[in-house]
């Protein structure tokens, strides 16, 4: 393994190059030039079970509530004891598009989630574990949580 210094290929390992540096790998009798970067690390992933969902009426698989109602949640994870902050997206067009959100505390203690909310406007409400993750891996917290989506349509 070589890397490029001032425009000259000089002999390294994989432990002295820094991200972004050009270095070069014998292959077939030739080079294979690339620019270093970290190996990427997969987060552990934690399933989220037993969702429980009250305030809400459910059906087919859409939670039904009032504008303002009381919702509780609770389910189980391997987590530790804590909180976590849930977004909540208001979506239009079957879901594919946000256009709101809102977010509340989960108090997560004993591998159990719980958290009680209300949503504030009527529509289609989603909890999806895509934008928990993304908001997980925006703070910097190595794991990824993994639920079925939770949908809630909420009326007058």
């Amino acid at each position: 393994m070589q890397k490029l210094v001032n425009g000259q290929w000089v002999d390294t390992t994989e432990a002295e190059l820094t991200v972004g540096e050009q270095y070069r790998i014998s292959v077939g009798g030739g080079w294979e030039q690339k620019a270093y970067s970290l190996p990427v690390v997969e987060n552990p992933v934690v399933d989220i079970t037993g969702v429980t969902i009250t305030g809400a009426t459910l059906n087919g698989n859409i939670y039904w509530a009032p504008k303002g109602g009381n919702i509780s949640l609770q389910a189980s994870g391997a987590l530790p004891d804590g909180q976590l902050m849930l977004v909540i997206e208001k979506s239009v067009s079957a879901g594919s598009r946000v256009v709101d959100d809102t977010r509340i505390i989960v108090d997560i203690a004993n591998g159990v989630l719980t958290a009680s909310f209300s949503l504030p406007a009527t529509g289609n409400w989603f909890v999806t574990a895509a934008r928990v993750n993304q908001g997980l891996d925006y703070i910097g917290v190595p794991l990824s949580l993994s639920f079925d989506t939770i949908e809630f349509d909420i009326h007058e």
